[in-house]
């Protein structure tokens, strides 16, 4: 069975890291059809920071809300993300909102719950959304990599913030959503002399396209510092379809410029509870 399979919920589509169900969570990523938002941003763009009719993105994401799967809480918890390494701890305790709603938490690249209230979302198109979750002490968090954030340490910062809150690093599950494209990502001598500083392994992740300028593969290096982290490989899953490939179902910067934003999606069932 592949790690990634789509969903379809209603007129959402998710796509969903399989084996996760039946520890008790659910990491998910919104595809695109199915919202309210006119072109450039169609359909389910669920960003109100790109240009789009404030009230579609309304819309876009009380239908998120309801197309989550019932296991799930319906409190969402956004975070208004900056491509750096700052970690939000989201928890019932959190005094704004109703039970059912969906929160931006403020400044931050990366999301923290212990206690189960809160599906946590990150926005996309093209950064890589990274899920870790702790089936024995029920933690998780999600974090959102871009380059920036992924050489800076958002996942060190995501990964001590479980830490804190009782989880071993061997003993976390990651997974890796969709995000661009190896052969759509050319990027330049700043990022590779930020790649290089993480270490030898920089070159297996990247593909010279020209002077002073190569190609990325953003996922197989998040997949390196996890490993660096204690997170053994075999506790990743494999990747998730690239963004800039599949326009039907996935917004891409690199490909269209102005376009909308994909969510990631992390919960816990409540029967856990």
């Amino acid at each position: 069975m592949d790690d990634w399979v789509e969903e379809c919920r209603g007129k959402i589509k998710f796509w969903r890291a399989a084996p996760w169900r039946s520890l008790g969570f659910e990491a998910l990523f919104a595809s695109r059809p199915g919202g309210f938002s006119p072109p450039p941003f169609e359909c389910l763009n669920l960003s109100y920071a790109v240009g789009d009719d404030p009230e579609a993105v309304h819309r876009n994401r009380a239908e998120i809300v309801q197309a989550l799967p019932g296991e799930l809480p319906r409190r969402v918890r956004s975070v208004e993300q900056v491509h750096g390494t700052d970690v939000a701890t989201v928890e019932s305790r959190s005094p704004r909102g109703a039970e059912v709603d969906w929160l931006d938490e403020g400044e931050a690249d990366a999301m923290m719950c212990s206690d189960g209230s809160t599906v946590l979302a990150t926005l996309h198109a093209d950064c890589l959304p990274v899920y870790l979750i702790d089936p024995g002490q029920g933690t998780y968090a999600l974090a959102h990599a871009g380059w920036r954030g992924l050489f800076s340490g958002v996942l060190e910062a995501a990964v001590e913030a479980l830490r804190d809150a009782g989880s071993r690093p061997g003993e976390l599950l990651a997974a890796c959503g969709p995000a661009v494209d190896r052969d759509a990502y050319e990027v330049d001598a700043p990022v590779l002399r930020a790649l290089r500083a993480r270490g030898p392994w920089w070159r297996g992740v990247t593909y010279f396209s020209g002077p002073g300028r190569a190609r990325l593969d953003l996922g197989a290096a998040a997949r390196h510092i996890l490993g660096e982290l204690g997170i053994p490989a075999r506790s990743i899953l494999r990747p998730a379809p690239g963004t800039a490939s599949n326009p039907a179902d996935f917004f891409s910067h690199r490909r269209d410029g102005t376009t909308g934003r994909c969510a990631a999606l992390l919960g816990r069932h409540r029967h856990r509870d």
